[in-house]
């Protein structure tokens, strides 16, 4: 934003403002035009008019207007985006939780701006729109709620003078003061902006004092003036009402803070969500008077927030865009540039061990020599400098003739790779001399690389093409296929595959003599990087819609790592494949870490994935798709084996007990039987339409269930019995643990029980729609039932129903007890998992899915849920972190590296953590 020295007498800077204007320099005829409007009507500004550098005394005053302003008023505009001070400002905004209200001059994408901005009602402003009826939807906007408004600035105000006051005793809230406050946070738990988190302190630390005092108070009433009860008594009814303010202004915290976590995490700001998460998990760890239903709600969220979390810590200090992120050789290093001019080295736990000074414009690219002892680095001053990683500068390399953007160090460090502007790609001895000039491109090189052996370089240019190099210059061969310039070409660890990125949205995969093997692309604008972990089965693709794209290498998508507020320069793997570091226009670098240790997704099924199943040992995971194939997984995640054959789509599958074999079966009305080495036994044939789901005897003998109304008992002969009876398409069937019973559901609204010799032993009436699934309890006592009518329902084997269980919002797709007995868990269409335990206690909402969930299956040790969904994946959970201590630890596990080396982490987070026994921290 323009800024201007405070004494200016031009300047709106009322001492209490309604509105703090946030704008580009650029905009300054429209933002005076409406200035004008709003005082006019009365409105109060803090808005300045002429460009002056900000010092460190400007910032604070800047800062000031934010906070005592009720209303920060962004105007959004191409220049606003890209502004670094407009970004400082709104970013202090967000911070302190002020009301934004965004309103657009120009028209801005809301992919190119803050997700908190985006996620806004715009009032639009353009020259094509009605100044005037624009003018008077922002009056009503800032008239909206305005008590609650005006109340939160107040508030704010106090907090911050008690916190700059060394949180000063005397400037605590007390009396009818604090019970207002307490009574309008109770009142505004749904409304936004939430208090922030100084202001939540700041209560909370009024009423601890007040508490104090109060009992003081009781203690000198019941000495001095023990005679007169009433006095005391009047006092103790003073305490349990600010007692009872207290409890309902720390329900309504943790409610709002559990809300913005959910919030967050739908708006993609993940890292964010957790921390939120946390503070909710911490105030409810103090909350014992907390109902279940929010408890249940709070632990949900940051167990949906710790599950799936893969942001580790971000590492912040530059002052401009951030281009390249490169490891050290050993991983021991993170170092990046930037638009400042500066490297910064970095150790991996986020703390800054270097900054290299030395360049006079920005820094583009950067590389490691191979023995991790020197760094080059590439920089739009038109240079290349060597450094020394204490930051001792060796040489400076001079012969490009514009800005040079890409460099890399040669296997075996001898040579050195530079391209720049000037659309040449030159080799430099590592003491500045330079050997060769290749020349051929047609535009400006923003890439270079080795291959593994060092015996080819790869060159990505402006004009469109990739050029393979001999190391002494002679050109192999040039790829055509990318539509716009190619920002990035990598080979892979084995030198056989070559990466390119393009700013026509694309990664092309290229064999090493350039013939291309496919082309990788999504709907997330240029990419900008590109990288190969170094096993090879990962690619890594740095997007200008502030993402980074996970791919296999045969185009599989595996998941995309949001969380940055701009577009997306650069991205890296460590060298152990555990990290990915992304680059980001935004000023930082975001490190990620694939893997969980409490859950695991498994991502290669092209089609929904609708039912799953753990092997006995827990050496298998085996899943059934509508792709037509089954799958073999280890429990990390990596795919042993696909089993084809099925020529329709396949709805379930199941382990035997002995582990050894699975029956598969679905559309194409056959069952099939597996080796476990996914060798094909047999197939059985009979069934007249699709088959549903299939279950295994302890004795071997199969139970398939169809739409043809009929269960069907195999033998492995291929000798088969029919049970007939229901009167519509069957959807579960169960053998009973010790099968001499089986059990099956129906979409004519019953379960029937029947002896293995097809006799029916009984018919279980009372859902109210089709029954999906049946599952027995381990010791056969009791089953479980899934329906339509949304409910689970527990029977006893009699007939008698036990329990009713409530909560799902749409159909209960399949349902199943732990072999321990100790858990019932149950998947929906509502994009749930709910765990309960057999009493009907709710005890975990497992959610953070993108579609319905279809199958479920438990280890054999109960401490493992495989789930299966309409997302195409494959999900594994952690079941021992799902209680609130253990969700906390975790939660600090994962920080750690952040509370314990980022400025801004909060004090209090970073306290609690570290009060943890069982956390790193």
């Amino acid at each position: 934003m323009a800024t201007i020295d405070a004494t200016v007498p031009n300047s709106d800077h009322a001492a209490n403002p309604d509105i703090f204007v946030s704008y580009s320099r650029r905009n300054l005829e429209f933002v005076s035009r409406l200035c004008d409007a709003l005082k006019d009507k009365q409105r109060s500004l803090w808005v300045d008019w002429q460009d002056i550098p900000p010092s460190a005394d400007w910032r604070q005053e800047i800062q000031l207007g934010i906070l005592n302003a009720d209303t920060f008023l962004y105007v959004l505009s191409p220049d606003a985006v890209a502004s670094v001070e407009c970004q400082k400002e709104l970013n202090y905004a967000i911070e302190q939780h002020k009301r934004l209200m965004p309103i657009v001059c120009q028209e801005v994408n809301s992919t190119q701006t803050y997700p908190q901005i985006a996620s806004l009602n715009w009032i639009f402003f353009r020259e094509q729109d009605d100044f005037d009826r624009a003018l008077e939807k922002l009056l009503q906007a800032l008239d909206d709620d305005l008590d609650y408004i005006q109340a939160h600035t107040r508030l704010l105000v106090r907090a911050n003078e008690w916190q700059k006051s060394d949180r000063d005793h005397s400037l605590l809230l007390s009396g009818k003061s604090l019970e207002a406050v307490e009574q309008w946070m109770v009142q505004g738990a749904d409304k936004t902006p939430r208090p922030s988190q100084l202001q939540l302190e700041y209560v909370a630390a009024s009423r601890l004092f007040e508490k104090k005092r109060q009992r003081s108070l009781l203690t000198g009433v019941s000495v001095a003036l023990v005679g007169i009860s009433a006095l005391g008594l009047f006092a103790f009814q003073q305490y349990r009402t600010a007692e009872k303010n207290r409890k309902m202004a720390v329900t309504g915290e943790i409610k709002a803070l559990s809300a913005s976590s959910n919030a967050r995490f739908t708006v993609k700001e993940e890292f964010q969500g957790l921390i939120d998460g946390l503070r909710a998990a911490r105030l409810l760890k103090q909350a014992d008077w907390i109902e279940p239903d929010t408890r249940l709600d709070v632990m949900s969220t940051l167990g949906k927030a710790i599950y799936r979390i893969k942001e580790r810590n971000r590492l912040e200090g530059h002052t401009r865009w951030v281009r390249r992120v490169r490891f050290s050789p050993d991983g021991k290093i993170i170092a990046f540039g930037s638009g400042d001019g500066t490297i910064k080295l970095w150790h991996p736990d986020g703390s800054l061990m270097q900054t290299l000074k030395g360049h006079t414009e920005g820094v583009h690219d950067l590389s490691f020599s191979p023995d991790g002892q020197t760094i080059v680095s590439a920089s739009l001053d038109r240079t290349l400098k060597l450094w020394k990683l204490d930051g001792t500068e060796i040489a400076t390399f001079k012969g490009h003739k514009d800005k040079v953007r890409a460099v890399s160090f040669s296997p075996d460090g001898q040579t050195i790779a530079s391209g720049g502007d000037d659309g040449t790609v030159k080799l430099w001895q590592p003491d500045g001399t330079l050997i060769t000039t290749l020349k051929g491109h047609q535009r400006e090189v923003y890439g270079v690389s080795f291959s593994p052996d060092g015996d080819t370089i790869a060159s990505a240019s402006r004009d469109r093409t990739v050029k393979l190099w001999k190391r002494d210059g002679k050109l192999i061969k040039t790829l055509t296929g990318h539509r716009l310039s190619v920002s990035e070409a990598v080979f892979s660890s084995n030198g056989q595959t070559l990466a390119s990125a393009s700013s026509d949205g694309t990664v092309k995969l290229w064999k090493r003599d350039g013939t291309l093997i496919r082309t990788l692309q999504e709907e997330s604008g240029a990419v900008y990087g590109v990288a190969f972990s170094p096993n090879g089965q990962t690619i890594a693709a740095a997007y200008a819609k502030k993402t980074v794209t996970l791919w296999k290498p045969d185009g599989t998508k595996i998941a995309t790592l949001v969380g940055h507020s701009s577009l997306v320069n650069g991205v890296s793997f460590s060298p152990d494949g555990q990290t990915i570091a992304s680059a980001s226009q935004d000023q930082t670098v975001k490190l990620w870490q694939q893997t969980n240790s409490l859950m695991s997704i498994f991502v290669g099924h092209t089609a929904e994935v609708n039912s799953v199943s753990f092997s006995p040992d827990r050496q298998l995971v085996a899943s059934a798709s509508s792709d037509k194939t089954v799958k073999l997984w280890k429990p990390n995640g990596s795919l042993v084996k696909t089993l084809t054959g099925h020529t329709d789509e396949v709805y379930a599958v199941s382990f035997s007990r002995d582990g050894q074999r699975l029956a598969s079966a679905g559309a194409d009305k056959t069952v099939k039987l597996w080796k476990r080495d996914g060798t094909l036994l047999t197939t059985f044939k009979g069934h007249k339409d699709t088959i549903n789901e299939v279950s295994i005897s302890p004795d071997g003998t199969i139970a398939s269930a169809s739409i043809d109304k009929t269960v069907k008992l195999w033998k492995q002969d291929g000798t088969s019995k029919t049970l007939s009876g229901h009167t519509d398409a069957l959807f579960g069937v169960s053998f009973s643990p010790d099968g001499k019973m089986l059990a099956s559901a129906s979409g004519d609204q019953t379960i029937k029980l029947w002896k293995p010799d097809g006799t029916l032993i009984n018919t279980l009436k009372g859902h109210t729609a089709g029954v999906k699934s049946v599952s027995f309890s381990p010791d056969g006592k009791m089953l479980a039932s899934a329906s339509s009518d949304n409910t689970v329902k527990l029977w006893k084997t009699d007939g008698t129903l036990i329990k009713t269980l409530t909560g799902h919002d749409d159909i209960v797709n399949t349902v199943s007890f732990s072999p321990d007995g100790q858990l019932i868990a149950s998947s929906s269409d509502d994009r749930t998992v709910r765990l309960w335990k057999p009493d009907g206690t709710l005890v975990a909402i497992l959610t953070g899915y993108e579609d319905s969930v279809f199958g479920l299956s438990f280890s054999s040790d109960s401490k493992t849920l495989a789930t299966s969904s309409d997302d195409r994946r494959v999900t594994l959970w952690n079941l021992e972190g799902l209680n609130l201590d253990a969700l906390l630890t975790q939660s600090c596990d994962w920080l750690h590296d952040y509370l314990t080396t980022n400025a801004k982490a909060n004090q209090d987070d970073r306290q609690f953590c570290n009060s943890l026994p069982q956390s790193k921290s």
